[in-house]
């Protein structure tokens, strides 16, 4: 299947603005795999919390490069959507977020066998600008990244 595939059979998330970031994400978890680029990976977020947000991603070949292992930019999407999420979870009714930053480290291969890659962050700083979050991935119980996301808050759609 490919991506182009995916936007027709998941479906749309709406962000609505009148709801606060928390309720966005709380939202987004009881829809599970939507459309996007998350749905393209296969990124379904398990729970929202304020400050802190977990997902699940089902890799496969698609997402496997010639080595064997699953491509590294899986893993920096992965710490992206997590922290964001995270920050997601912060921002007010009107607001958006854009991520500015995000530094990671890779501390061992995701083998393309790999049956669920987890995703967590956690918020570490925010205030009325931004919000920096640090995001774990998981293969069973071992790290196999960390990294930090930052992002701004923007009133309104992010663009």
């Amino acid at each position: 299947m490919t991506s182009g595939s995916l936007t027709g059979i998941l479906p749309q998330f709406d962000l609505d603005l009148s709801l606060s970031g928390l309720e966005i994400a709380r939202r987004w978890v009881d829809a599970g795999l939507v459309a996007g680029f998350v749905g393209t990976l296969g990124v379904t977020p398990l729970s929202a919390e304020r400050g802190r947000m977990r997902f699940a991603c089902r890799p496969g070949s698609h997402l496997a490069n010639f080595t064997g292992t699953i491509h590294g930019g899986v893993a920096a999407s992965l710490i992206d959507v997590a922290g964001a999420g995270a920050a997601l979870t912060m921002i007010d009714v009107g607001e958006t977020l854009l991520t500015v930053d995000l530094q990671l480290r890779y501390l061992a291969p995701i083998g393309e066998d790999t049956e669920t890659i987890i995703a967590e962050g956690r918020v570490r700083h925010h205030d009325r600008r931004r919000v920096v979050a640090e995001s774990t991935i998981y293969v069973e119980d071992r790290v196999v990244a960390i990294g930090s996301v930052a992002v701004i808050r923007k009133v309104g759609k992010a663009g």
